[in-house]
């Protein structure tokens, strides 16, 4: 802990656990950034970590940066805790601004500082990435918290958990309020800060950051999906004065923008392995019923664990329905199939909004 930094205008925060590897390349890009973009200001990088026992915190204590650098280790696991650790920790230090991104980053830029940092200091409170991600990447982002933002809340949101964020204080300070359960301590953070957004009225914006590569998240993708989903179910159900009623779809505007020469990104193709796991198609008609449903089902039952669990194995067959179907696509091809699901979501909200009142 750094003891000597008082006060500071923007505070850069990065959790982590085990990314001894992949934090060095992380902390040199936004050390540049904040260099090159807010020279002027002072700033902090904090480290927030799950005590990992690669040494990350040891690691990110010897690189060599011109940015003061704070770490706050825990011994509680979860990417909520970190974050929690770091907006807390930014409050104490008065800081106007607040920006988070993750640990394992291999595509960040010193350019991703100003997309993220600059509007807030032009006042927006909540800035969220737009970026393109690898083709195995995303996928509860694509399926269910993208297509249930837009269709049930009305808001054009693309990345709600794309894991890079920014905050002003006062959208900071009101996170800090909030009621945080078990799961925005862990993968369920994301979700509850772009949900706490809409329902605070805070002014959203996007940044377009371009390409995102990051360590896989697959071998994940199980507990993230649990967490996810139940802080998203959950948050949605305290908030019906939100959804309950009609809204019109509220477009957020790109504030920032980097340029890339190329906009390519890794395609996979649908491994044989993964094939055999799926039980049946899902395409994006019969998927909006079953996550419907599954949201209808899981606000009146009292075993809201066994929903998700029968639950998870469709959304495996969505997400391969998906790939499989979008193989010899281009990307601009494969983004429109995911908006037209998004549409089909709020085309069809008025049935599920009618249904969801008794709850």
């Amino acid at each position: 802990m750094n003891n000597s930094i008082k006060k500071v205008d923007i505070v850069i925060g990065i959790p982590s656990y085990n990314e001894a590897k992949s934090i060095s390349y992380v902390i040199h890009q936004i050390d540049k950034g904040i260099q090159k973009y807010f020279k002027g200001r002072k700033a902090v990088i904090i480290n927030a970590d799950n005590n990992s026992p690669d040494k990350t915190g040891k690691v990110f204590l010897a690189l060599k940066t011109r940015t003061p650098k704070i770490l706050i280790s825990t011994n509680k696991k979860g990417k909520g805790i970190n974050v929690y650790n770091i907006l807390k920790k930014s409050k104490e230090l008065n800081a106007k601004t607040i920006m988070i991104a993750d640990a394992d980053l291999k595509s960040i830029k010193p350019e991703w500082v100003k997309c993220l940092i600059g509007p807030v200091l032009n006042n927006y409170d909540f800035i969220t990435p737009i970026y393109k991600r690898d083709e195995e990447d995303g996928s509860i982002t694509k399926h269910i918290c993208y297509p249930l933002i837009y269709g049930l809340l009305g808001y054009e949101i693309r990345q709600p958990i794309g894991g890079e964020f920014s905050f002003s204080r006062k959208f900071a300070d009101y996170l800090l309020k909030q009621k945080w359960d078990a799961n925005t301590y862990k993968f369920g953070i994301d979700i509850f800060i772009s949900l706490n957004a809409i329902k605070g009225n805070f002014r959203i914006a996007e940044a377009d950051l371009g390409i995102k590569r990051h360590k896989s998240s697959l071998p994940n993708l199980k507990p993230m999906f649990m967490e996810v989903v139940t802080e998203f179910f959950n948050l949605l159900i305290k908030n019906k004065r939100l959804w309950n009623k009609k809204v019109n779809i509220k477009k957020t505007c790109c504030v920032c923008r980097i340029k890339t020469l190329k906009r390519s990104y890794f395609r996979r193709s649908v491994s044989l392995e993964t094939v055999k796991t799926q039980k049946r198609a899902i395409f994006y008609r019969e998927w909006t019923e079953i996550l419907y449903t599954a949201f209808y089902e899981y606000a009146k039952s009292g075993n809201k664990r066994k929903i998700l669990k029968n639950l998870h194995p469709l959304f495996v067959d969505r997400m391969i329905t998906y790939d499989r179907t979008t193989v010899k696509t281009n990307e601009k091809e494969d983004e429109k199939l995911i908006r037209q699901q998004a549409q089909y979501f709020y085309k069809t909200r008025a049935y599920s909004s009618k249904k969801l009142k008794v709850v």
